[in-house]
């Protein structure tokens, strides 16, 4: 069972990416899931490939690559940082116009950013209460905090992945 894609209006393209077709998105547009029960889940793993083409340009913005209600969500944060609820990965982890791979580990013992495979910022928020307003792709639920760029091979799995599992999807052969 899947939840339901509603595109935005405008500007939801598909380009060639980094597995496959990605997703391009400018400012006006993301892509909506209806909400269903089964984004309530105790922990989760998402795991994409994003190329960006711009940072958020305030300091508290973001750039949302999924969020489900603000239950748990991955986002582009200013300076190219990679933000897991509310983990940061650290000024410039993610650069401009190229393909990275990007996961978050959200469950009881907390949340955990990974970059390429390897391990970064960790913290204590696990999830946030249930959805109500369904998922976004590339902005909010509802709109807003627009990811401008190509998200590719985005996956939500239940429960959490291992490192060596998240590492493996990133393309390492280094794995442990």
């Amino acid at each position: 069972e899947t939840g339901h894609l509603t595109p935005s209006a405008l500007g939801v393209t598909f380009v060639p990416g980094k597995l496959g077709m990605a997703v391009s998105l400018d400012m006006y547009a993301w892509i909506r899931i209806q909400d269903t029960p089964l984004l309530d889940e105790a922990a989760v793993t998402m795991e994409a490939w994003i190329r960006p083409t711009s940072y958020p340009m305030s300091s508290g913005g973001r750039k949302v690559i999924w969020e489900t209600d603000s239950s748990y969500w991955m986002a582009l944060v200013t300076h190219g940082e990679l933000q897991c609820q509310d983990s940061r990965t650290g000024f410039g982890t993610i650069l401009l116009g190229g393909w990275t791979h990007v996961a978050c580990t959200v469950g009881n013992g907390g949340s955990q950013s990974f970059i390429n495979g390897v391990p970064k910022a960790q913290s204590t928020l696990g999830i946030f209460g249930t959805s109500t307003d369904g998922a976004g792709i590339g902005g909010g639920p509802t709109g807003g905090w627009p990811f401008i760029g190509e998200i590719d091979g985005l996956r939500i799995y239940r429960g959490v992945r291992t490192p060596a599992e998240i590492c493996a999807a990133a393309g390492r052969t280094d794995c442990q």
